[in-house]
């Protein structure tokens, strides 16, 4: 009798292991999520390992941890450049965009770890949280991460960040949703890292719903016009659907609602609609009830996609500082004549590389201007035109406007 009751025990408290595990995958607790990278995470520059080669590498041991094996291995990496660098991130926390720039290094990890032991990994078995841990040995490029760092960082000091709105339609079971978890996760993002954001709690019923039927419509034309007329000089747009799929048994008498999202979003100037970059992420997640599923489906879709259009903004800037920008230039009260005489003094301005002329209507001249500078300097490279007295009246991330006085 002892002996069964034993038995039934060591079976109940395997059966209570096997659904914990499984319920892990679908509610993962506090744990497995991605670890945030405050300074206080940073040891101080006299708790660091030592560079142990003259090439600046540090050797450095940690552990990963991860709802997957992949997942693991990458938070053990980002953790080896975290902390194997962790004297040289110190000595910038005082400087400007600190956070934002420690987060674009540590995401391309992978690239500052030269090698790591063992090779291939060795993974511990899921726990009862479902959470797989990983112990390696990296090696991590200490210059690189260094010159990675000055590189983002003259990329922020040169490009001023533009002026941005977010406009996200949602719909749940094709149900139109009055607010979007997606827009609310990308802004959190954007906000974090300083970005000048419109406030949407300024506007009145009536813009409000201007906006939204923009958006639903997907009437690009519209939502640029509105996004300019509120102060945005860039507006993420898109839409955001999360569909029910099917009710599934994750555990003995447990049952999720299982939810699919899809979002398509891209960044666009307000001034010339020109699009910056696209994004497309899909998703699927459950909970016990529908609206926890959908609200899980939405809102790790919005996780992601924050990032990307972040990261969208940064890597466009960079492209843009290591290559000509254009900018589109419109002046008043010109001539014929004087339009092609501007071309020719606008094409000897030291950091203009070159000047395509546009359409031509009732004295206002346009211009497209490839210049190795930004907008603000190049305005003030017109305004100092000697022989031609242009007024500046309006400038912003890629136009400029001015007037020819008498």
């Amino acid at each position: 009798m002892v002996k069964m009751r034993s038995t039934l025990i060591v079976a109940g408290l395997a059966l209570l292991a096997v659904q914990s595990a499984l319920l892990a995958q679908y509610f993962p607790p506090e744990s497995p999520r991605p670890r945030p990278n405050p300074p206080a995470t940073i040891l101080p520059p006299d708790h660091q390992p030592p560079l142990v080669s003259k090439d600046d590498v540090n050797v450095i041991t940690v552990e990963g941890k991860g709802t997957t094996e992949d997942a693991a291995l990458k938070d053990a990496l980002r953790t080896a450049v975290e902390k194997g660098c962790g004297q040289f991130i110190h000595s910038q926390s005082e400087t400007k965009n600190y956070e934002l720039i420690l987060d674009k290094v540590l995401s391309k990890s992978a690239g500052f770890v030269k090698r790591y032991e063992p090779n291939p990994p060795k993974y511990s078995l899921p726990d009862a949280n479902g959470v797989i841990r990983v112990t390696i040995t990296a090696y991590v490029a200490v210059k690189e991460v260094a010159t990675e760092w000055g590189e983002i960082q003259i990329v922020l000091q040169q490009k001023n960040k533009p002026r941005l709105m977010v406009i996200i339609s949602e719909r749940i079971d094709g149900q139109k949703q009055d607010d979007s978890t997606v827009a609310s996760e990308i802004e959190k993002q954007l906000l974090k890292n300083d970005f000048p954001l419109i406030d949407k709690g300024q506007f009145t019923e009536v813009q409000r719903r201007d906006v939204s039927a923009a958006a639903f419509e997907d009437d690009l034309t519209k939502v640029i016009a509105l996004s300019k007329q509120f102060g945005a000089e860039v507006v993420v747009v898109g839409s955001s659907q999360a569909d029910y799929g099917t009710l599934e048994e994750v555990a003995p008498e447990v049952k999720v609602y299982m939810y699919g999202t899809t979002v398509k979003v891209r960044a666009v100037r307000t001034d010339n609609a020109a699009t910056l970059f696209s994004e497309n992420v899909s998703t699927r997640k459950g909970s016990r009830t529908k609206t926890g599923g959908a609200a899980a489906a939405l809102q790790d879709a919005g996780v992601q996609l924050a990032k990307k259009v972040q990261d969208g903004l940064i890597a466009k800037w960079g492209r843009e500082i290591a290559e000509n920008q254009s900018v589109n230039l419109e002046v008043s009260n010109i001539t014929f004549k004087q339009r092609s005489d501007l071309t020719v003094a606008m094409k000897k301005l030291p950091k203009v590389a070159g000047v395509q002329e546009r359409p031509f209507s009732n004295k206002v001249a346009f211009y497209t201007v490839d210049i190795k500078c930004n907008s603000d300097d190049f305005a003030k490279l017109l305004s100092e035109l000697k022989e031609w007295k242009l007024e500046v009246t309006e400038v912003t991330a890629n136009a400029v406007k001015c007037k020819i006085t008498e």
